[in-house]
């Protein structure tokens, strides 16, 4: 499956990305982030209202970063540790977004 289409999939079902691409172990700067088997896509609901701190003085207000909870999407393609296949997790958290410093990018797989 494609990280394409689970953005389809996820806009059909109402959410919107987070991020414009997929967050990953490594990064392109070491030739093993060329290799990485685990990727993770973050959603939010489109129906969420767009964020805003109390001062209205956000470092994301030129963002479409939404004040609802932030869902995910993991797909482990070596899964070796349990079950040895392929997997898919789809998870959800409610984070503190006023306590964020800017919007999550691609090597911060290991916080999600």
């Amino acid at each position: 499956m494609a990280i394409s289409e689970t953005d389809r999939a996820a806009e059909e079902e109402g959410s919107v990305p987070l991020t414009t691409k997929f967050l990953r172990w490594k990064s392109d700067a070491q030739t093993d982030g060329w290799l990485s088997s685990n990727f993770i896509k973050l959603y939010q609901k489109a129906s969420d209202p767009l964020y805003s701190s109390q001062d209205d003085r956000s470092i994301f207000q030129d963002t479409e970063l939404r004040a609802g909870s932030v869902y995910g999407v993991e797909i482990d393609l070596a899964d070796e540790e349990e079950w040895n296949c392929p997997t898919i997790t789809v998870f959800q958290n409610q984070y503190q977004l006023s306590e964020w410093s800017r919007l999550p990018q691609i090597s911060d797989h290991w916080i999600f």
